[in-house]
């Protein structure tokens, strides 16, 4: 199992120093799954989820060094997604002990599809460093998705990166790197969470940890050599692999119902924010 472990982090990490993810979207299930395939017992939802965390946080904080040396790290935008979804993530990580497994999964297979169908939809692309960006829709959507990755038991950077390039119109590059600080404050609040609650197995997290760091570093490496679109086609096809597996385990009639109507849901303010984002910009442009 050890050995397993390390080899998943080793995974985990990369994912998250190329993408700019903690590379929960991709760990969750990979616990849940692959253990059994080496004839390991099966992790519980929770076990996993616990564990995911402990490997998104280091993953990041690895992924963070490998990004601000190249200058893709926007600290003040970081800072408004990423306190006010660490603030969210405690409170959702704490509140995942009182919340049953179907609806853990339900949720993930909810904001998995949603982040695929984003990233699949290219935005206008801004050369340079990020610049002005809608503070209350930063804090407000810091909130949304810090709630749901700590239930869930992830950082929430494959949502922050569509809502940051879609919502917040910040450069590919730019919401690849400051995702990676966002992942490990989230990440950091929902270890508290989880350790508060008694949730992390120690011996297992310390595996993942020992192949995240590095892979992280080599990941970042490369994903300053690939171009913005390969990058968000890799993490849409990623999120897009994920999602689908998850649903067809827990897809029934009663579930697939929720699943469509929270997609539905998270669409229409989608949409809203982007109309709102588009008056905002065109009233700027007048006035001056």
């Amino acid at each position: 199992m050890v050995l397993v472990m390390v080899g998943l982090g080793l995974t985990g990490g990369f994912i998250a120093g190329l993408l700019g993810i903690g590379g929960g979207i991709i760990m969750l299930p990979l616990m849940l799954y692959i253990p059994p395939v080496f004839g390991l017992p099966a992790l519980g939802i929770k076990d996993a989820a616990a564990l995911t965390v402990v490997q998104s946080l280091f993953a990041s904080l690895s992924g963070v060094i490998a990004h601000r040396r190249r200058g893709r790290v926007d600290w003040k935008l970081a800072a408004y997604l990423g306190l006010s979804g660490a603030a969210a993530s405690l409170a959702g990580s704490w509140g995942s002990s009182f919340v049953h497994s179907d609806v853990i999964l339900i949720v993930f297979a909810i904001l998995s599809v949603t982040a695929a169908v984003l990233m699949f939809i290219s935005p206008i692309e801004r050369d340079g460093d990020s610049e002005k960006f809608s503070k209350a829709l930063a804090v407000v959507g810091g909130l949304c998705i810090g709630g749901a990755a700590g239930i869930v038991g992830q950082g929430g950077a494959f949502l922050y990166v569509p809502l940051m390039i879609h919502l917040l119109k910040i450069p590919t590059r730019v919401a690849l790197g400051s995702s990676l600080v966002i992942s490990a404050l989230t990440g950091f609040a929902g270890f508290l969470g989880r350790a508060g609650t008694g949730q992390i197995d120690y011996f297992l997290a310390g595996a993942l940890i020992i192949g995240a760091i590095p892979a992280a570093q080599l990941g970042g490496w490369l994903s300053s050599r690939l171009h913005v679109t390969v990058l968000r086609r890799i993490l849409g096809i990623i999120i897009s692999i994920t999602a689908f597996r998850m649903l067809v385990g827990i897809t029934t009639w009663f579930t697939a119902g929720y699943i469509v109507l929270g997609i539905i849901l998270i669409a229409l303010v989608i949409r809203f924010c982007q109309k709102k984002s588009s008056n905002s910009s065109f009233l700027t442009e007048k006035n001056m």
